[in-house]
């Protein structure tokens, strides 16, 4: 039986040397001191200004604490599942398209899709 010895592989060329561009030193202005002259003045007396009766404007009711955790939280939730379901598609993954799309949609108390719409493509 004959053993042929194996080839060593040959070693990698070395690249050549790129002389790295020398750093200057960033020049910076010399900051001179600048003298600020103060005048004296006296202000002149404001005339009183007329009382104007107030408007009030009609404040709406702050919703109770209950309501206001809902809102964040039932967002959240349709966020998650927008972003369990949603998928891109196999032939536009083959072609490379890519964009944003913005969709509209109805949705009622009950969860039910009421309606829904394609408003801008990229």
């Amino acid at each position: 039986e004959i053993i042929e010895p194996t080839p060593l592989p040959e070693p990698p060329l070395p690249r050549e040397a790129i002389p790295e561009p020398e750093k200057k030193p960033e020049k910076k202005p010399e900051k001179k001191p600048v003298k600020k002259v103060v005048k004296e003045t006296t202000a002149p007396r404001a005339q009183p200004l007329p009382v104007a009766k107030e408007v009030v404007a009609p404040v709406k009711a702050a919703p109770n604490a209950a309501e206001a955790r809902a809102l964040p939280t039932y967002e959240q939730a349709l966020l998650a599942h927008l972003e369990r379901y949603k998928r891109y598609p196999r032939s536009a993954q083959r072609r490379g398209q890519e964009g944003t799309v913005y969709v509209r949609f109805k949705i009622d108390r009950q969860g039910k899709l009421l309606s829904h719409s394609l408003e801008r493509t990229s």
